[in-house]
């Protein structure tokens, strides 16, 4: 098990030598990790008054010369203390940080042996596919033998929670060209904000009611990309 202390400027090591490639940095790098095997290059950096990436340089230089390695020794025998966490999360939560910061609160440290996402919006373990069918899947498409449309569900199994409006086929045209439509009439939608637009019943854009107008936000050239019928009767 190894020790660790907090980063200070560290001292040259007796076994470790300027010289054949290795400078008087290199040398204090070593002897960082060595306090502390855990360090972030962030870390390493401040001590020793670099930048983090001339740190992560620095140690990929040294390992892939052979003059740097990562080893491990029997340490005592401590139990190992685990538990199994399921965390709901919104977009850019950086999963790992959250094992870090419950190390720092218990006194310990703690990182992430394992990490799985199950859920995705409103797509499950079900809905995915296995990286080594993807890979398939591309090696089929390179020679001929498939598409990768197939791996692909209908773009509106994600628009689920957002209301759909249907427009003619002139509207559709003022859309697609970035165009806003006025919404009148009794046939006018009785809403605001944001909706996805098809016209035909095929997906042609996701776009903002607002003052009387539907404004295109984004729109979408869907040729080519039809969802194969597997996927298609798996969503439904």
């Amino acid at each position: 098990m190894v020790q660790h202390q907090p980063l200070e400027h560290p001292r040259s090591s007796d076994n470790c030598r300027v010289g054949d490639g290795v400078d008087e940095l290199d040398v204090a790098l070593l002897d960082a990790l060595h306090l502390n095997p855990l360090a972030s290059f962030e870390e390493l950096g401040a001590v020793l008054d670099v930048s983090p990436v001339t740190a992560a340089r620095r140690w990929r230089r040294l390992v892939s010369t052979g003059r740097a390695w990562v080893s491990s020794a029997p340490g005592p025998q401590l139990p190992i203390k685990a538990a199994l966490f399921e965390a709901e999360c919104g977009k850019g939560t950086y999963v790992r940080a959250l094992a870090r910061d419950l190390g720092r609160i218990l006194g310990c440290f703690g990182h992430i042996c394992a990490l799985r996402r199950t859920l995705v919006g409103p797509f499950g373990e079900s809905d995915m596919i296995p990286l080594e069918q993807l890979e398939a899947l591309c090696d089929r498409a390179a020679s001929g033998e498939g598409s990768l449309a197939d791996a692909l569900l209908p773009v509106e199994t994600a628009l689920d929670d957002i209301p759909a409006l249907a427009v003619t086929r002139a509207d559709a045209a003022r859309l697609h060209r970035g165009q806003a439509v006025l919404l009148r009439g009794r046939d006018a939608p009785n809403c605001s904000g944001t909706v996805y637009v098809t016209v035909a019943g095929r997906l042609l854009a996701l776009a903002e009611i607002g003052n009387g107008e539907l404004i295109p936000k984004r729109v979408f050239n869907l040729n080519g990309l039809t969802a194969s019928p597997a996927r298609n009767n798996e969503s439904a």
